[in-house]
């Protein structure tokens, strides 16, 4: 079974909120608290700790599989290693710059037993860190898979939309750096401040 945590079980989208409602067994949902700082994210670790052993015991658990760097991987993942059960990463050996996806990520990896990275620098990353090369294997990008099936871009609406907004348009992301003492207001004001430059 899943356990779905964080923002899953938020998730509006009818389509993947019926995906799931026929596929996964919620076994908990652990709700993002709605200010997310540093003391409502080390909180929700903390009633992740108490909940996850429990789940892990009493469902007879022994193999978790796990995927990326999200704060709520920590508790469960931790439960699991003191339990002695086996755990699965996909995208270890990563790195996001300014966030602290990256001590998340190579936490849960050097907890791990098996690693499916992205590519060969990730897994090269990962034995340098002191993983067993036999235990890491470079398995692509899961994001490529999704890309292929959907081809959403291809849809007539997003290109009719393109055609009628050629060169009028432009799209920005932001990531928060996380690891930086700049609040998340601040960076976001910073780029709206640039943009308009």
């Amino acid at each position: 079974f899943i356990l779905a945590t964080g923002d899953h079980p938020s998730i509006s989208d009818k389509d993947y909120s019926d995906a799931l409602s026929e596929n996964i067994n919620f076994k908990l949902d652990l709700d993002l608290p709605e200010k997310v700082d540093n003391i409502s994210i080390t909180k929700a670790i903390s009633r992740g700790l108490n909940s996850f052993p429990d789940i892990i015991e009493s469902n007879n658990i022994d193999i978790i599989i796990v995927l990326g760097d999200r704060y709520e991987l920590l508790p469960f993942v931790i439960s699991a290693r003191f339990l002695d059960r086996h755990i699965v990463h996909f995208h270890g050996g990563e790195v996001t710059k300014g966030a602290f996806d990256d001590w998340i990520r190579h936490s849960v990896s050097k907890m791990s037993n098996i690693h499916f990275v992205a590519n060969e620098t990730y897994r090269d990353r990962l034995i340098k860190m002191g993983e067993t090369p036999n235990t890491v294997f470079e398995v692509g990008s899961l994001a490529l898979d999704d890309i292929e099936l959907e081809r959403s871009f291809k849809s007539s609406s997003v290109m009719e939309f393109c055609k009628n907004n050629k060169n009028e348009f432009i799209l920005v992301t932001q990531h928060p750096e996380t690891s930086s003492n700049i609040s998340i207001q601040e960076q976001i004001s910073g780029l709206i401040r640039f943009l308009n430059k």
